[in-house]
């Protein structure tokens, strides 16, 4: 039986184990094994029902245990697997072999403080081994972790002092803690004289710096203990660098690290650190740009009494990742010299003459290293030491002369504005030397990108000239002579390849016309073909000399499209390239920017298929879902929702759900794969972090529990948790019949439950007498982590410059894009963009602070749609209950809560029942909103907002509309004086709001989509997408912007509208039944069903109106398609991709694979149209 599970055969395992029990029924061992099988092969149900049997009978042997703890693992019953052990430790207090397993059991569960308690016992049962004082030490660590406040990402709006520095609630001060854990290290250093492992060493140092005491550790490392443990001298020197600096001892340091340079000149850590010390504040000076807010708060953090700052960047052993060092003090590298020192005494402020003296004595002594640095190189570099053959470069020193000349002048900038523009001459000089010696290396774009953005004025305008030399290339506008376009050797092509990544870097070419920024991308795919006798015997995956080219020639052209006079005209540029990097992809099929660029270009161009191929070659897995996968890929599938050809027959054919058999959309399974790989690392981690504990990695330990910090706190994973739960709605939403109030309820509230929103899981799903109760122990919104306590760790560095990262929802992201192309300066096709900068999402750029804010309001609407839908539906179903039951009220306070959010992006979560404060609170919150928005006076203004706007604020007031028909009809349901009840003016006036936003955004979408007949009126062509270059896609504009509206409001209305008639329809019931009038009820009761006929008038009416538009496209484009076909793959822009000869790439398949998409996306609308529009009559 073992046999089989290991070599993975569970079908055979599990018949086996069957016969085994037939044999013996009440062996726990077999019973495990056969669970185990069970979950292995998606039997879930049945694996628990085993599990529950097994844990019945208090299994107590290893041989049971060892098995059922994997199942238990697997189905995310950790609290299971612990007390499985807490029963076998119970049973076998000096086993210390159980003792081990059930510390494992509090490392899964997060249990700190028991973790502490039998770690200790640990060290009494083995005599005092110092590994476990160790699990001690780090239990304590983890515990101050806790305490301290979680990572505060930057925003334009100040945290306030109890959630930016306050420990938790009920947790030990983190003070208290460290002190603790630092004496039992101590006594652990002094008992034996010497420490085990390099891991502790480097766990006692992260103690003493996190409680302010460099000088302690300094002494440490210097002294028995460090030379006892630290075997190598460079890690020596640099952690004595390091502390040396954090010190305050910046001379000494200095010295250190420049004798490490000299042994080993490629060292950058020690020459950053080096310069750091002869130069603080250099490298956080203000440059030309930088901002003033940076400045500020720099020198606030400089100032604040206490503060232990980290001077310079030499080691990451001493400041490694989680380590409780970085976490509570500043991270500033290069750091003041009138620095708070740990002992409470300050430097003196040097005079502005002593400062610039020891400036100028810095300079000529960092010249000297420099010099000496290379001249080292220079003796390595001969002939003895080449590798193989090849002669080893060694880039570091001549790279170290720009960040000296970039250092040198932002001090210049911070000191005397006047005298800078010099020294940025002086870095120009230095990025041009760099160039001429490494220009050949495919890292040399790369190591300069940093310097870029401080060139400007003369000095950018002077390098540009020297580039284009270097460059041999034709500037924008001119033609080129034919040794221009010719490759010539390897090594002068990667030169000039380099040059010209550099000056787009600095944001050039500057194209005047459409026609140059054409003729440019010409020029390069010219250049590139002539290079191509340089690939032949290359592996596919192996770098090659002029991979970059197809990149900056798509560049060129999307700047045409950014140039463009009309979408029409933009779409044929971002064809052109489309096409010229698929006949670049198919011989170089794994080059990761030809490949990010095609998936951002198909989704341009309302192609997910085609962008889901091009990231499927990526082979994106595990973290990269989180840095890639949500802000590249996702966009495109949910913003261009495919339905697979099964579950779309289901929808038509009457199926009232998705049904499991049924394959999943694209979107579903990236949503799916996602959510797996968050929820997987959270059962995980436990495992990771005990071997860390076994294993004696003890820094990976605080390393680890960082990391799993970070990804709960993922805003990949917050939108990633949003979109699915509107995902699983998509397919229901479209069948016929539609599914009922309660359906949707439950399909909500399982999502809810798989993704561990369990209080709005209970809260959705009807519970009985229950229910109240339920409502009463949840909250009002969903848990989710405010701006200041997320973490992105999206990599926006891989966005080419052209495809910026907007403030948008993920399904509008397309539609943002073609709103910014049409603004002036609201895109652009070179330079370097904020988001070019490593971890730039977290960055304190105005920017990137702007796009958190955005992104993240966006998410918490999108998550917040689901409990609006199904907190109205429930309102609405239980308003005959009032005023009886509390429940209808308690399902209208969680409605009007997530409209408020929807509205302002965020709302604290609070628990319990609404008070009646709250709730006016709320009504007021949502007032303000759309008052800021404008009434129904001003209605027509929604005409002139653009398309992304129109349908983000539909939802809001479509929301607040269902907020007042629930609230209206529970007042006519339990009015406080039945002759005396009036109708709701507010949800009359919402209604029309509705009604203006909604006729808007269809106006504007059938005008996007409606067909425009050419100037001759012989034929009909797509308005937007239609034009003289006769192109047969849309933009993916409009077809993104219906399907978010098609999909959306259009999608759930009918539900919403359903229930509310139902819930009419039992209240003219009662009334007839009573047989007693009551003028008031009865004007309510018109009322309602006035709104109710109103608002279902409108919805037909915008599904009519778009359907009409999305036929007449769909008809033109099957008309015109194999015409429009042959007239655009031929022409002079087909030199961009005619010089493919290989059989994986033809220009017609991949256009009409493009157009069939298209033409499958508007059938699908089309049909989900013509479905909902039926459901409306009924």
């Amino acid at each position: 039986l073992y046999d089989y599970l290991d070599s993975g055969n569970y079908k055979a395992g599990l018949k086996l184990a069957n016969n085994l029990l037939e044999k013996n029924s009440k062996s726990n061992l077999v019973k495990s094994l056969k669970a185990y099988a069970l979950e292995r092969t998606g039997k879930t149900d049945e694996a628990h029902e085993i599990c529950d049997e097994i844990l019945s009978h208090h299994p107590l042997d290893e041989d049971c245990l060892h098995p059922l703890k994997l199942v238990l693992r697997n189905l995310h019953r950790l609290q299971d697997i612990t007390r499985i052990y807490e029963a076998a430790h119970a049973a076998h207090p000096n086993d210390e072999g159980t003792a081990i397993d059930l510390f494992a059991s509090y490392v899964r569960d997060g249990n700190l403080i028991k973790q502490q308690q039998l770690a200790m016992k640990l060290l009494k049962l083995s005599g005092g081994k110092e590994r476990y004082q160790w699990w001690v030490i780090l239990s304590i660590m983890l515990q101050a972790c806790n305490a301290l406040p979680p990572h505060v990402v930057p925003t334009n709006h100040a945290a306030s002092p109890s959630s930016a520095s306050s420990p938790g609630a009920g947790a030990m001060d983190p003070g208290k803690l460290l002190q603790l854990a630092e004496s039992m290290a101590s006594r652990l250093a002094a008992r034996s004289g010497n420490l085990e492992s390099l891991e502790g060493l480097l766990v006692y140092l992260d103690l003493l710096l996190a409680r302010g005491q460099p000088r302690e550790a300094l002494a440490l490392v210097t002294g028995p203990v460090g030379g006892g443990v630290l075997r190598l001298a460079e890690e020596r020197a640099l952690l004595h660098a390091d502390l040396a600096a954090a010190c305050g001892e910046m001379r000494e340091a200095a010295d250190v690290l420049r004798a490490q340079l000299a042994a080993n000149p490629e060292d950058w850590a020690a020459l950053t650190g080096y310069l750091d010390c002869l130069l603080p504040g250099s490298a956080t000076a203000a440059g030309p740009t930088s901002s003033s807010t940076n400045s500020q708060q720099q020198q606030q953090q400089q100032q604040q009494p206490g503060m232990l700052t980290r001077p310079c960047a030499s080691s990451s052993l001493l400041w490694f990742t989680g380590g409780l060092a970085a976490r509570m003090h500043a991270g500033s590298i290069g750091a003041s010299s009138q620095q708070q020192l740990p002992d409470g005494h300050h430097k003196v402020a040097p005079s502005r003459r002593q400062r610039a003296e020891d400036i100028e004595a810095a300079l000529t002594e960092a010249h000297s290293t420099i010099e000496g640095m290379l001249s080292a190189v220079g003796a390595q570099q001969q002939p003895q030491h080449q590798d193989k053959g090849r002669q080893v470069t060694m880039r570091g020193p001549h790279l170290a002369k720009v960040e000296l000349a970039w250092r040198v002048a932002n001090l210049s900038a911070s000191t005397d504005p006047l005298v800078a523009s010099s020294k940025w001459q002086l870095l120009a000089e230095a990025i041009l030397g760099y160039m001429q010696f490494a220009g050949q290396m495919y890292s040399c774009s790369a190591d300069l990108r940093p310097y870029l953005p401080h060139v400007a004025g003369s000095a950018r305008t002077w390098l540009l000239q020297q580039l284009q030399e270097v460059a041999g290339f034709p500037t924008a506008g001119q033609g080129a002579s034919t040794n221009q376009l010719l490759a010539g050797t390897e090594t002068a092509l990667r030169k000039r390849i380099s040059a010209l990544q550099v000056m787009e870097g600095l944001g050039s070419p500057v194209f005047g016309s459409e026609a140059q920024a054409v003729q440019h991308a010409m020029q390069l795919m010219q250049l590139y073909v002539d290079a191509q006798h340089f690939y032949k015997g290359l592996d596919e995956r192996e770098r090659a000399p002029a991979d970059e080219l197809p990149p900056l020639a798509a560049s060129a052209l999307v700047s045409a499209a950014i140039m463009a006079p009309s979408d029409a005209a933009a779409t044929g540029h971002l064809l052109h390239a489309l096409l010229m990097l698929e006949a670049a992809a198919a011989t170089r099929k794994w080059s990761a920017p030809i490949r990010l660029a095609l998936v951002a270009l198909h989704t341009l161009l309302a192609s997910p298929g085609g962008a889901k191929a091009n990231m499927d070659f990526l082979r994106i897995k595990h973290v990269q879902l989180d840095t890639l996968g949500g802000h590249f890929l996702l966009p495109a599938l949910r913003a261009y929702p495919l339905e697979p050809p099964k579950a779309a027959a289901a929808a038509a054919g009457g199926a009232a759900s998705g049904g499991g058999s049924e394959p999943k959309r694209p979107s579903s399974k990236l949503l799916a794969k996602t959510c797996a790989f968050f929820s997987d690392h959270r059962k995980d981690a436990g495992e990771t972090l005990f071997t860390a504990y076994s294993s004696g990695t003890y820094s990976k330990v605080l390393e680890f529990s960082a990391f799993k910090e970070r990804l709960e706190a993922s805003h990949t994973h917050l939108l990633a948790r949003a979109e699915t739960v509107l995902d699983s709605l998509q397919v229901p939403l479209a069948s016929i019949p539609q599914p009922t109030a309660a359906a949707v309820c439950a399909q909500v509230a399982d999502t809810w439950d798989a993704l561990g929103f369990k209080d709005a899981a209970r809260a959705t799903r009807p519970a009985g007498a229950a229910q109240q109760s339920t409502l009463q122990e949840c909250p009002l919104t969903l848990p989710i982590p405010s701006l200041q306590h997320t973490r992105f760790d999206e990599d926006l560095s891989t966005r080419p410059v052209w495809y910026p990262p907007l403030v948008a929802p993920v399904h509008l992201a397309p539609v943002c894009w073609w709103e910014q192309r049409n603004m002036e300066g609201g895109l652009q096709g070179s330079g370097l963009g904020w988001w070019a900068a490593t971890a730039s999402a977290e960055a304190e750029d105005p920017q990137a602070v702007a796009w958190r804010q955005g992104s993240h309001a966006a998410a918490c609407a999108r998550l917040h749609l689901p409990q609006l839908l199904t907190a109205s539906l429930l309102c609405l179903a239980h308003a005959h209950e009032a005023p009886a039951s509390a429940t209808p009220t308690q399902h209208l306070a969680r409605a009007r809560a997530a409209a408020v959010a929807m509205a302002r992006g965020s709302l604290p979560s609070s628990g319990g029942e609404a008070s009646s404060q709250q709730q006016q609170h709320q009504q007021q919150e949502l007032e303000q909103c759309l008052e800021q928005w404008g009434g129904v006076e001003s209605g027509p203004d929604w005409a002139y907002l653009p398309c992304s706007q129109q349908l983000q604020r539909l939802e809001v007031v479509l929301g607040a509309a269902m907020v007042a028909a629930c609230e209206a009809t529970l007042n006519a349901n339990a009015p406080m004086d039945p002759d005396a009840a009036q109708p709701s003016p507010v949800l009359q006036a919402r209604i029309e709001l509705v009604q203006a936003a909604m006729l808007a955004a269809c106006s504007k979408l059938c005008a996007m989509l409606a067909p425009q007949p050419q100037s001759n009126g012989a034929t009909a062509e797509a308005g937007p997408a239609a034009g003289s270059n006769g192109v047969m896609v849309l933009p993916g504009a409009p077809l993104a912007a219906t399907a978010a509206l098609v999909h959306g409001c259009l999608a759930w209305l009918p539900v919403f509208l359903q229930a509310w008639s139902d819930s009419v329809l039992h209240l003219q019931g009662r009334m007839k039944k009573s047989k007693t009038s009551a003028q008031g009820i009865e004007a309510c009761s018109t009322a309602l069903s006035a709104a109710l006929s109103q608002l279902s008038q409108a919805h037909q009416q915008a599904r009519q109106q778009l359907e009409g538009s999305l036929h007449s496209v769909l008809q033109w484009q099957q008309g015109q398609l194999q015409s429009l076909l042959e007239k655009y793959v031929g022409g002079d822009a087909q030199q961009l991709w005619a010089w493919q000869h290989s059989q994986a790439f033809d220009a017609r398949c991949v256009l009409k694979a493009m157009a069939q998409e298209q033409g499958a996306l508007l059938q699908g609308l089309t049909d989900m149209c013509s479905r909902g529009k039926k459901a409306a009559k009924k």
